[in-house]
């Protein structure tokens, strides 16, 4: 009789494990489930954190809508900041995304490993901590990658691209592969691919202005200096505004329209990434001396 009372302990025992076990595949399952179906959506997408100013963004559809907390953007979605306004978008925990004015960008892709952004225009403030996933921020021939660091990447409507490495590890991918940018370097790209590597302007760029002597008369005064390599130039008189953009080694030629008397000429030059430098003279056209003639009678 005891013996046949231990049997039915060790069949009860059994039973108890075989549920016990069946129990833990289905949790094993369920949370293997969670990730396929959960997890993995929410690598594929970024969130909208916050914003500021006029922010829209277009979905996969193609429709535009403004943009707001919380909205989530996946492949091929877009998002554009207007005048005056701000973005900041996060890639789950320590990878984030900050659209300065007048920018637009567009989702490449999105993953367990990282994101991929392209900028279109405007400027971009990417920073990811250690053990983050990875951000990529392409733009024209170049991307910017880090996983852990941040930098700074701009690009305009003309297709000028620059980034600066702020902190961390920051890689630039380009034609030739892979290469890192040490932290308090700047690269400067052209349209057509070519890139020049210099130190980061911590504040206002170089601006070196030489000004010329107005002469009688109306013909342009010229204007010239040097700046950041490829920075756009603006020079602003009493009769408006003219633009030139710096060559590769940041020399820049352009000229002024001044009327007669005195005036004040500003020249203002931007390269993206720092603050705008500006110089001012106070120039004086002149006003044309006419010439007297004396005339001279013979044979009274």
């Amino acid at each position: 009789m005891a013996r046949h009372h231990s049997t039915g302990q060790k069949s009860g025992m059994r039973q108890h494990l075989t549920v016990l076990l069946a129990a833990v595949a289905v949790l094993l399952l369920g949370y293997a489930g969670y990730e396929a179906l959960f997890a993995e959506a929410e690598y594929q997408r970024l969130t909208v954190s916050s914003v500021a100013g006029e922010v829209t963004r277009t979905d996969a559809t193609g429709a535009v809508l403004p943009a707001g907390p919380g909205d989530t953007l996946h492949a091929s979605a877009s998002i554009r900041v207007g005048a005056s306004g701000h973005a900041l978008l996060v890639a789950g925990q320590g990878a984030q995304l900050m659209l300065e004015e007048e920018t637009s960008v567009r989702v490449l892709g999105a993953d367990r490993r990282g994101v991929q952004i392209e900028l279109d225009e405007g400027r971009v403030q990417a920073r990811v901590q250690a053990g983050s996933r990875m951000l990529d921020v392409q733009a024209g021939s170049r991307t910017a990658r880090t996983e852990g660091g941040s930098f700074r990447m701009a690009r305009d409507s003309d297709g000028y691209v620059r980034v600066a490495a702020d902190s961390g590890a920051v890689d630039i991918l380009g034609p030739d592969g892979a290469a890192p940018l040490p932290v308090g370097q700047r690269l400067d790209v052209t349209p057509n691919g070519a890139a020049t590597l210099s130190e980061v302007a911590l504040e206002e760029i170089l601006l070196e202005v030489q000004w010329s002597h107005p002469e009688p008369g109306n013909t342009p005064v010229p204007v010239s200096g040097r700046t950041a390599p490829h920075a756009r130039i603006a020079i602003v008189g009493p009769e408006g505004a003219s633009e030139v953009r710096a060559d590769e080694e940041g020399r820049f030629q352009g000229e002024v329209d001044l009327p007669v008397g005195t005036h004040s000429v500003q020249v203002l030059a931007n390269d993206g990434l720092s603050p705008t430098s500006v110089q001012t003279r106070s120039m004086e056209r002149p006003a044309v001396v006419p010439v007297s003639t004396t005339e001279v009678r013979f044979g009274g």
